[in-house]
């Protein structure tokens, strides 16, 4: 559901400037957004934090994003695809740029640093994060 400015004042009490909402379930989604740079998508989550909260689907799973950093490194890949993995982060391919995840929540799971997520999941590179 998209809204103005307007109804997202008497919806929720904001004030200030901002574009719009998109929200499904208290969630937003940027799951087509890989394309944007990571700069973008960065602020997207810091934004959305705590609430509604970003998210991306991995292995059929939500996949929440808490906190991320910009990696100002172009590599191979489509925009969505983990292109690395170390023992303590992930690394996703974007518009321009990567995105480095440093706290997610898989759905069903408690918020955890990425390197958790890769102590108790079998993440691959070439993975692609989607709905």
């Amino acid at each position: 559901e998209v809204l103005t400015r307007e109804e997202a004042k008497v919806r929720y009490g904001l004030y200030g400037e901002f574009a719009f909402v998109v929200e499904t379930d208290g969630f937003t989604s940027f799951h087509d957004d890989w394309n944007r740079p990571a700069v973008e998508i960065e602020r997207l989550i810091r934004g959305l934090n705590p609430w509604p909260s970003a998210y991306t689907g991995l292995d059929g799973k939500t996949l929440k994003i808490w906190d991320a950093n910009v990696v100002d490194k172009e590599v191979e890949g489509q925009p969505g695809e983990i292109v690395e993995i170390t023992k303590e982060n992930i690394y996703v391919k974007t518009g321009k740029g990567l995105l480095e995840l440093e706290e997610v929540q898989l759905e069903g799971k408690k918020r955890m640093g990425a390197d958790a997520l890769l102590c108790g999941n079998q993440i691959e590179v070439g993975t692609v994060l989607s709905k």
